[in-house]
């Protein structure tokens, strides 16, 4: 069974992406707790909050059927689950 990893665009991608939504925690209440559950990542929390807004924090330990059923946190156990997580935001609609 093939998962989004096995399509990830590459980190290339993702580094001209992810900028796009540098900034998009400085009105969210709840920013450091949303960086937090990301293990720290600001450039990774941006992107969540851009993508789904207010609903990020709540969105982040829910599990996603897209991820094969794990949530955006436990995305980050793994390079691997990690460019899954990406992916998907890469193909979220804006």
């Amino acid at each position: 069974m093939e998962n989004l990893e096995d399509h990830y665009a590459g980190d290339a991608a993702w580094n001209a992406f992810a900028p796009l939504f540098r900034g998009q925690l400085a009105d969210y209440a709840s920013a450091e707790q949303l960086k937090q559950l990301l293990g720290g990542d600001e450039e990774l929390a941006d992107v969540v909050y851009g993508s789904v807004g207010d609903s990020a924090l709540q969105w982040v330990i829910q599990p996603i059927p897209a991820l094969s059923g794990l949530s955006p946190v436990q995305c980050l156990a793994s390079d691997k689950t990690r460019n899954r997580l990406r992916e998907m935001l890469l193909r979220m609609p804006r």
